[in-house]
């Protein structure tokens, strides 16, 4: 089981709200493949998680539910990466926002330090 503290920058594309880039994160990963964490989310929340991992070698896929979003209590989440060594990591996650109505797709793009 390992604990991991992580930060992270991030981009949001094909949104038009204006959101937070800075995510201190926190996860335990379990050898199971379990993972549970929080972070600071898009829209300056805490954001509580739990999923499972799936890991082929550098190459991961999160899929999981998440809170702390105001549109939603708990949704689905899924994020994709690949790992730079054991300190970086490169990711993407769906992400969507309701602007006037109406509901927008986007993507969320990010590189994360470990400590």
């Amino acid at each position: 089981m390992d604990l991991i503290f992580a930060i992270a920058l991030s981009q949001h594309l094909g949104m038009e709200g204006n959101y937070n880039a800075i995510h201190p994160h926190v996860q335990l990963q379990h050898d199971s493949g379990f993972v549970a964490g929080a972070y600071l989310n898009s829209e300056t929340r805490i954001s509580p998680y739990l999923g499972w991992r799936f890991e082929n070698g550098p190459a991961f896929l999160e899929l999981g539910a998440v809170a702390g979003y105001s549109a939603i209590k708990v949704a689905p989440y899924a994020r994709a990466g690949y790992e730079f060594g054991i300190n970086y990591e490169v990711f993407a996650a769906p992400a969507f926002e309701s602007v006037k109505g109406k509901t927008r797709f986007g993507l969320v793009v990010g590189l994360a330090y470990r400590f």
